[in-house]
């Protein structure tokens, strides 16, 4: 099930092993590595602050992914009008390549269309990612497109 990210102990935490610990697949296939170590994480409390700066852009959306009540993923979007631009999106790595990803995107993509969006962008440099997107309908490489 797929909702808004929110100002919570719980989302920060599923937040941080999403975005800090899923890590970079570099190809299909192969485990992600880290991309922070935890002396950079973010804290609660920047987190919220940042999370509140966020809310003030009415364009930028956090969208995490729940399955039997744990967060597995989460992404950010910015929407304007009938486009969206996924900035970021990641899984958490012991859910990589279990099909939680694709299951994501899909319900991400369909609350997009139902927003109006009707062209959605993204930006990605590692292989594992192109080749996700590819499968997703997004035509190019690195800078990625898809028409709805």
């Amino acid at each position: 099930m797929i909702r808004e990210l929110q100002a919570t102990r719980r989302d920060y935490e599923a937040y941080i092993k999403c975005k800090y610990k899923a890590g970079i697949s570099k190809k299909i296939g192969e485990p992600s590595v880290n991309v922070l170590t935890e002396e950079k994480l973010p804290t609660f409390e920047n987190y919220i602050y940042a999370f509140k700066q966020r809310r003030k852009n009415d364009d930028t959306k956090e969208y995490v992914y729940e399955t039997d009540g744990e967060i597995v993923a989460m992404a950010i979007v910015i929407q304007i009008d009938k486009y969206a631009s996924i900035q970021e999106i990641s899984v958490i790595r012991e859910y990589q390549l279990n099909g939680f990803g694709r299951k994501f995107y899909q319900e991400l993509e369909e609350k997009l269309i139902n927003d109006g969006v009707r062209t959605i962008f993204t930006k990605c440099f590692a292989d594992g990612g192109i080749a996700f997107f590819n499968k997703m309908g997004f035509v190019g490489e690195y800078k990625m497109q898809k028409e709805l």
